[in-house]
């Protein structure tokens, strides 16, 4: 059995992870009846894990063999892989699994809400001026995604959950401002072990909305604030009263309320406001809207981002 193996080419570069690899051809003759395997297992071709020549931080990761039928099953092409990749795990493998960075990657996903103003923030009507509701679109959130070793587990986590950002915070380099990121998830993994050194990889993930996370609702209701003035006493106390209509019912769905809690009507500020018709063409400035903070603010500069 006679097997010749000889190098043909090279080339190398780097890869995406940024890996430096190289790759060589080697040209074969053998017998027909020859192995593939005898043939990879001859002198000269690399076998794996072995130095690159000219390179001793690389190693072959990879060999195959690809025959040529056509030439009488006399000839064969050998690729040969190098890699330094194993270098990296190597190093990576004997240092302190606390030393190493958060990795943190972006993405978006999708959250189904209602809308009730145009980009302009105004009101979305009807061509009759009556307001839109149930209306929903699709807005994308960005999803932050950060894992970390962590040396124990942080008594932040009971704190967190739904939490708001109340400091600015710079996350890969990108600012981001205060009230604008809401912890999502957090996942703390099994105690273990590496080098000797004990750690939990903790994961979380934060979602960043543009425009906060503060509740906007409509001002509206089924009672209103009445204003009762005792003229005897000369005092001015507030009632809770239902709603109702010029005719003396009770209205059954939500009217808009204006700045003193009272139903808007017709003439408001008339004497006798409280008999005028329920205004349904509202303008624009006579929709009130109201913001609510419903999330506790905790400083997202003390989490694991490094």
């Amino acid at each position: 059995m006679t097997i010749t193996v000889g190098c043909n080419k090279e080339t190398c570069g780097y890869d995406r992870d940024l890996v430096f690899r190289y790759q060589r051809e080697y040209w074969a003759t053998h017998e027909p009846t020859d192995s593939s395997r005898a043939i990879l297992a001859s002198a000269n071709v690399p076998q794996p894990f072995e130095s690159h020549p000219d390179d001793p931080l690389a190693y072959v990761e990879n060999v195959s063999i690809r025959r040529d039928v056509k030439e009488g099953n006399k000839k064969s092409t050998i690729i040969v892989s190098y890699t330094t990749q194993l270098e990296r795990e190597e190093e990576q493998s004997n240092e302190d699994p606390l030393s190493r960075p958060a990795r943190i990657t972006w993405g978006t996903q999708n959250e189904r809400v209602p809308i009730l103003f145009d980009k302009d923030d105004e009101p979305i009507v009807n061509d009759a001026g009556d307001l839109l509701l149930g209306v929903e679109e699709d807005r994308a959130l960005w999803v932050i995604s950060v894992t970390k070793n962590v040396a124990a587990v942080p008594t932040w986590v009971t704190t967190y959950q739904n939490a708001v950002n109340s400091d600015s915070v710079v996350i890969g380099g990108a600012l981001i401002s205060d009230g604008l990121l809401k912890m999502d998830s957090i996942n703390i993994s099994e105690l273990k072990n590496e080098n000797g050194v004990f750690f939990y990889e903790i994961s979380f993930q934060m979602l960043y909305r543009q425009d906060g996370w503060d509740q906007k609702l409509l001002n509206v209701g089924l009672r209103e604030k009445v204003t009762v003035v005792d003229w005897e006493t000369e005092t001015t106390t507030f009632e809770l009263r239902p709603i109702l209509t010029s005719a003396g019912e009770q209205v059954d769905e939500p009217v808009f309320l204006g700045s003193n809690g009272e139903a808007i009507r017709e003439n408001n500020g008339d004497p006798e406001t409280l008999n005028q018709p329920l205004k349904t063409d509202l303008t624009p400035s006579e929709i009130i809207t109201k913001t609510y903070s419903t999330k506790q603010a905790r400083a997202f500069n003390a989490l694991p981002l490094s």
